[in-house]
């Protein structure tokens, strides 16, 4: 840990008596001045610390500042780097430049705004600032493309997670990773992985979530307003995004030991929000209905054809449908269509 997250977090904990700089000096092992550059650093962040002769500093304020001090305190596993920029093309992105030069660490990245964020599918995702986003990167143990899935399963179950505990609102999840609340998506996450040929076991993992915070419904583009929401919409939140950040983080970091006892599944099923219903599934180039009777052990989607056979999709995507809706379209009028899961 850093020493201006050192100081921050004893500021904190100290609350309105303060800290001397000379006390903090001490505790730390550093001198007073390497103090005072600290404090600067955490002012210039954004943090309201009074620092009076006789008293010390004191802490006064921390508004919703995202920033590697902020989060890193907040976080149980501390030992997680954390690296954050105001604007980037995407998180993922940032997490992989930044293992180019160092193959083996377990990182967090973080943007406060993100200009090329994507989706599953290839598809843009909407980065307005109030957002979370997000990629943790990890080099797991764990064998086989069936596993890949799993991950992408144990993260969304952890977000959710996070999201109820720490906002206490309560999510719903859309098969495979697509976070709901109150009937529209929140979240996306998007988890990719590289592999090596030789062992067949992936070198790293890439999470990538993307969570709707605090973003008015007013600034969503049309085509989006039906169907995507946020947290709070425009309201002061009664938490920060660097405590949801953390939260999440924290999860995380137990995805690779979750999957393998996959003690997240009965919470990944109970929250879903297909199960029972119609719905429409997209494979490959095919489009046709049937209905979601069950979530399979390595996280397939079992379904029920309308002749009553068993399928599990392993990849694809579903859309609930409304009981008696017309037939899809024929294939040649869907266009050249082609749907692959990105995990």
């Amino acid at each position: 840990m850093r020493l201006r997250e050192k100081v921050l977090s004893a500021l904190s904990d100290a609350g309105a008596e303060g800290l001397s700089g000379e006390a903090l000096a001490k505790r730390f092992g550093v001198s007073r001045a390497a103090v005072w550059k600290a404090v600067r650093a955490l002012k210039f962040e954004g943090y309201g610390i009074n620092g009076e002769a006789g008293s010390g500093y004191r802490l006064i304020s921390a508004p919703d500042i995202l920033s590697a001090t902020e989060i890193s305190r907040r976080m149980s596993h501390r030992d997680i780097p954390v690296i954050f920029a105001r604007e980037t093309d995407s998180a993922l992105s940032m997490a992989r430049g930044y293992v180019s030069e160092t193959a083996g660490d377990t990182a967090l990245f973080v943007a406060e705004r993100q200009t090329g964020g994507r989706g599953r599918l290839g598809r843009s995702f909407f980065s307005p600032p109030g957002g979370i986003y997000l990629c943790y990167r990890f080099c797991p143990s764990l064998t086989g493309h069936g596993s890949a899935m799993l991950i992408t399963a144990a993260a969304c179950t952890a977000v959710c997670e996070a999201i109820e505990e720490i906002c206490g609102i309560n999510t719903g999840i859309k098969w495979v990773n697509d976070v709901y609340v109150g009937g529209k998506k929140v979240c996306g996450i998007l988890t990719e992985a590289t592999w090596c040929a030789e062992t067949g076991c992936m070198d790293a993992v890439y999470i990538g979530v993307g969570i709707n915070f605090n973003i008015p419904a007013s600034s969503f583009p049309e085509e989006l307003k039906g169907i995507a929401g946020s947290l709070f919409d425009g309201v002061i939140p009664p938490v920060t995004r660097a405590e949801l950040i953390a939260a999440v983080t924290d999860r995380l970091a137990l995805v690779e030991e979750r999957c393998l006892s996959a003690d997240f599944l009965d919470g990944y099923r109970r929250r879903s929000t297909v199960l029972g219903k119609a719905v429409r599934c997209f494979r490959g180039n095919d489009e046709f209905p049937a209905r979601a009777v069950a979530v399979d052990d390595m996280c397939g989607l079992v379904v029920r054809l309308d002749d009553g056979t068993l399928m599990t999709l392993n990849s694809g995507e579903v859309s609930v449908r409304t009981e008696g809706t017309p037939p899809p379209v024929p294939e040649k009028a869907q266009g050249n269509r082609r749907l692959q899961t990105k995990i």
